[in-house]
């Protein structure tokens, strides 16, 4: 009953969050260009941050000794994720560029942001785990997926190391260390 309450304490937060954010919208308190301001403050600063905190705190030698199941376990979803989505955006893309995106809003859609913020909320014990297993996915994504799905290009886009050169993956690797 203890877990009901603070998952509800958590969620009835998350959503006041939202409705905050709507009613400051909506009275026009920020300017246009805000989304886009707060959005790339929660890519670069607040997440990094938030990774970089947790690995730094909880990566351990123990830690690592049952990590390779969830970085197994990621591996897996990532995969089995692309595949599926590959073949339902086959038959509802109607050309190849909205194929691409439907494969990528299949495949990798939000786990990050979303899941993020629920999972460190309602299972702090849970979240390193959390997030070695979301460590795949985040490579495949920013590795492979955002360039090669959602960059237009002339270009043939694949895998590429610098692409890795984010601040999500950054945070991480410093935490790591």
């Amino acid at each position: 009953m203890t877990t009901f309450f603070t998952s509800l304490g958590q969620i009835s937060y998350l959503f006041l969050l939202i409705g905050a954010g709507f009613l400051v919208m909506k009275l026009c308190k920020l300017p246009p260009n805000a989304t886009n301001v707060l959005s790339k403050l929660v890519t670069t600063l607040f997440m990094p941050a938030l990774i970089l905190t947790n690995f730094m705190d909880n990566f351990t030698a123990a830690r690592l000794s049952s990590a390779w199941q969830y970085a197994l376990a990621g591996v897996i979803v990532v995969s089995l994720s692309i595949v599926l989505a590959k073949l339902i955006a086959h038959i509802s893309g109607k050309d190849d560029y909205h194929r691409k995106i439907h494969t990528y809003c299949l495949a990798f859609s939000n786990f990050g942001f979303m899941g993020t913020a629920v999972v460190s909320a309602l299972m702090p014990d849970l979240f390193m785990s959390y997030l070695i297993l979301c460590t795949p996915m985040w490579i495949v994504n920013y590795s492979w997926a955002v360039p090669a799905l959602l960059i237009p290009s002339e270009k043939k886009r694949g895998f590429s190391f610098k692409n890795l050169l984010n601040p999500l993956f950054i945070a991480m690797l410093i935490g790591i260390f």
